[in-house]
């Protein structure tokens, strides 16, 4: 199978996370209760596969062998898309604050959480578009 077609894969599996993740928003924004906890878990996933394992894949292994190809490692679309990596970790804290803090009781972080949430859906929706239609169609031409 292609480098393209297993992080294609992910994506997929990242997008399913990624849909369970906006419904519990949508419940909490229309009065229905959903425990902190499953925030947590949804920023564990996001920590062990998103951060750890997917973009590992694609900074050490799919990035580099497109660069040893002959890609320019001043590419725009991929300084981009490196850079959208490290606003996921950001967001990756954030959230994992915010669910922690909210789980303790302290009630402003609910919406802290609530905001950081629909901001690391929107960055991930985005990123791993601009990675299916720009920088896996890029790959084939190495």
């Amino acid at each position: 199978m292609e480098m393209t077609q297993i992080l294609f894969e992910e994506h997929r599996n990242i997008y399913r996370v990624l849909d369970c993740l906006e419904k519990a928003v949508n419940l909490l924004e229309n009065a229905y209760t959903v425990q902190p906890g499953f925030f947590i878990e949804v920023v564990h996933f996001n920590k062990n596969f998103v951060v750890n394992h997917h973009q590992k894949i694609e900074e050490t292994i799919f990035f580099e062998t497109m660069f040893k190809c002959g890609l320019s490692r001043n590419n725009r679309t991929l300084l981009i898309a490196s850079l959208e990596h490290e606003q996921i970790v950001l967001y990756t804290r954030r959230l994992v604050t915010a669910a922690k803090r909210w789980q303790s009781g302290i009630q402003s972080a609910y919406r802290e959480m609530i905001r950081n949430v629909w901001g690391f859906i929107s960055l991930m929706q985005r990123h791993m578009q601009d990675e299916e239609n720009l920088i896996f169609a890029m790959a084939k031409n190495f």
